[in-house]
């Protein structure tokens, strides 16, 4: 049964990935779309330069995997085999749909990692290459580490966490192994995990384009695939790695910003009649993640008329009060700006998922 495969029409697939037909025992009808994932790296970080005898350095550093998409990445490892654990078994990828899931055969399998502690991988979601920054899409090192376990620890913007890491990667009693990342959630591999380098001994001291993308071949199914690589600018010295650019070029990059969701609140101040009210602002960047350390400029109108500013904290998120009012029925909050270093205001992009604000203009009545 481990090496089985089930094949799937083309144009079945197809009509599963766009939410015609559900694929799987029942082979159900659907009415509406999946909600996909959507995998992307983040810039790394944490770099370090490993020496060891013999002339080996080794390039170590922090990755991300994450998934910014509507809908969860949720996948497991089918039949694998407890009397031979090396073997590599097949991985299924389920979608969320009307409330339920959709399963999807995929190209994408799993091995036991041998670790000690019952870890099965995904083999290959992620890829990382060396090059010389002059020509950045060449490879000329690449990454030692080719088997990932994910489930959620690093989060982006407060969202609902389903992955906890208490059952992922470990094979259950029905013989799955289950893996998967929530939506605004990621995976960190830190630099000092076993295989997270790049053996760069051959390698003369200078700059280079470190390129890393999420699921290469495309084995997965995901709502958008431009965003699934990253490229760091970093140079080699003697003894010490440090990061030039978030890009390629060498040339400091603005990050595009915008208001990704504009939220209300208010409350009574007990029988004094009074009120306070306050708005709550979302910053994310064109790829979707949450953006700390903005400063949000607004203006409050209506009952109360002034102006007010914070800073966005990890999840890109800040509220801003009104302050005591004393009579009026509403108050309207307008975000009049965001700013930062290296960021790029995008009004124009502003949105609101709720649908209760403009992404620019919200009104909040009296409670």
């Amino acid at each position: 049964m481990l090496n089985s495969r089930r094949v799937v029409p083309a144009f079945v697939s197809f009509l599963a990935v766009v939410g015609l037909v559900a694929v799987g025992p029942a082979g159900a009808f659907a009415q509406t779309s999946p909600l996909l994932p959507d995998l992307a790296m983040l810039q790394p970080n944490e770099f370090r330069l490993e020496l060891l005898g013999g002339g080996v350095r080794r390039v170590r550093f922090s990755s991300y995997i994450v998934n910014l998409g509507p809908g969860r990445f949720d996948a497991y490892g089918s039949d694998p085999d407890p009397a031979d654990p090396t073997r590599l078994t097949r991985v299924t990828q389920r979608l969320q749909q009307d409330g339920g899931w959709v399963s999807q055969p995929t190209g994408a399998t799993m091995f036991y990692a041998g670790d000690g502690h019952d870890h099965w991988h995904v083999f290959g979601l992620q890829d990382w290459k060396l090059a010389f920054q002059a020509t950045p899409n060449d490879r000329i090192a690449t990454g030692t580490k080719t088997g990932f376990c994910f489930w959620d620890n690093v989060n982006l913007s407060n969202a609902p966490r389903f992955y906890t890491g208490s059952v992922e990667c470990h094979q259950q009693a029905n013989g799955t192994v289950p893996m998967g990342l929530s939506v605004s959630w990621g995976d960190k591999y830190p630099w000092s995990i076993g295989f997270q380098y790049i053996d760069v001994s051959h390698l003369p001291n200078g700059n280079y384009c470190l390129t890393q993308t999420a699921d290469p071949r495309g084995e997965f199914i995901e709502a958008n695939r431009a965003n699934n690589s990253v490229q760091t600018l970093i140079s080699i010295g003697s003894s010490t790695v440090t990061v030039l650019a978030p890009n390629c070029s060498g040339a400091p990059e603005s990050r595009i910003v915008h208001v990704a969701d504009l939220d209300r609140t208010a409350k009574g101040k007990g029988k004094s009649g009074k009120w306070e009210a306050f708005a709550t602002v979302t910053v994310r960047d064109s790829a979707g993640i949450a953006v700390a350390g903005a400063t949000v400029n607004g203006s409050w109108g209506g009952a109360v008329n002034r102006a007010v500013s914070g800073v966005t904290g990890s999840g890109g998120s800040l509220s801003l009060a009104t302050g005591q009012i004393s009579g009026g029925t509403s108050v309207t909050f307008t975000v009049t700006g965001v700013a930062g270093s290296g960021l790029t205001y995008n009004s124009a992009a502003n949105t609101d998922p709720d649908g209760d604000s403009t992404g620019t203009v919200i009104t909040i009545a009296r409670p």
